[in-house]
């Protein structure tokens, strides 16, 4: 792979940011991959794992000579952090994001910027319920999909800028407003967190034994940081909100079927839940 870049700064070199800095540096996708980390501990760890070539707990100094910034701390924090580099930033200078928010992420980023970089919102899919650049070693990016959600005021050249780093880390890139993709990963992947936060929250003293194969499948996501999961789910607090609506009124509706013993209007709802599964599974 040809360098693309002469450095890439990685604001918060976490799991996603760490499996970036590992998959650009491997793919030589730039001349430098330097990171940013609030804690001087985590700061070591993203140097010792080999995800960055020098990692600083000053944000600034991640952001000087960097042509392309990678945010990738919480959803909450981005266009405080944005605002924070940006007059340390080089002319022409290309931001873009790993959050799964689009809607204010983009629009507090955009903003906070101003005319001083270009900002083009990126969410690769692909991560894990663990944290930490320890653990971004079991991180695939190759193959995996990431949304690219331009808007009207996205500059072409960064946009195509953006596509060339997840393209380089093997990743296929396809397009979303920010407001389809926020209403999209409502229903694929910040309710079924909460979804899992719920379940495990139904277990009694004692029931442990009995959390097989299915229910550690089913809940395994809601092992995640919580502090990270609250700043998603706020953020997406309208779409989300609307989503689990639609979620309990399903159940509740699954729960009226148990009451009036409808074995067969029960047996098409677990139908219907089947086939959807075998479409997005390939039939498996």
């Amino acid at each position: 792979m040809t360098q693309q870049f002469d450095q890439i700064g990685i604001m918060g070199v976490g799991l996603i940011g760490g499996a970036v800095g590992l998959g650009a540096r491997s793919a030589g996708l730039a001349g430098r991959v330097v990171g940013y980390c609030r804690r001087p501990e985590a700061a070591r760890e993203a140097a010792s794992v080999g995800a960055v070539d020098d990692c600083y707990t000053e944000p600034a100094r991640a952001a000087e000579g960097s042509d392309l910034v990678l945010l990738c701390t919480g959803p909450g924090t981005m266009a405080g952090l944005a605002a924070e580099i940006a007059d340390y930033l080089p002319e022409g200078a290309v931001v873009t994001d790993v959050a799964s928010v689009k809607s204010r992420v983009v629009a507090g980023c955009v903003e906070a910027l101003g005319r001083k970089a270009r900002f083009v919102g990126s969410h690769p899919l692909a991560g894990s319920e663990k944290r930490g650049a320890a653990n971004s070693t079991e991180i695939v990016l190759a193959d995996s999909i990431c949304v690219m959600t331009p808007n009207s005021s996205t500059d072409p050249e960064a946009l195509e800028a953006v596509r060339g780093l997840w393209r380089g880390l093997g990743m296929e890139t396809v397009e979303l407003s920010p407001e389809e993709h926020d209403a999209r990963l409502a229903r694929t992947s910040h309710v079924p967190h909460l979804a899992a936060a719920a379940l495990c929250a139904l277990l009694r003293e004692g029931d442990g034994p009995f959390c097989a194969t299915g229910f550690r499948d089913v809940t395994r996501v809601a092992a995640g940081d919580p502090g990270m999961w609250t700043e998603i789910a706020l953020s997406n607090r309208e779409a989300l909100a609307s989503e689990m609506y639609k979620l309990a009124k399903r159940l509740q509706g699954a729960a009226d079927l148990l009451t009036a013993e409808d074995r067969e209007a029960l047996r098409q709802f677990l139908e219907e839940g089947a086939a959807r599964r075998r479409e997005i599974s390939g039939g498996e």
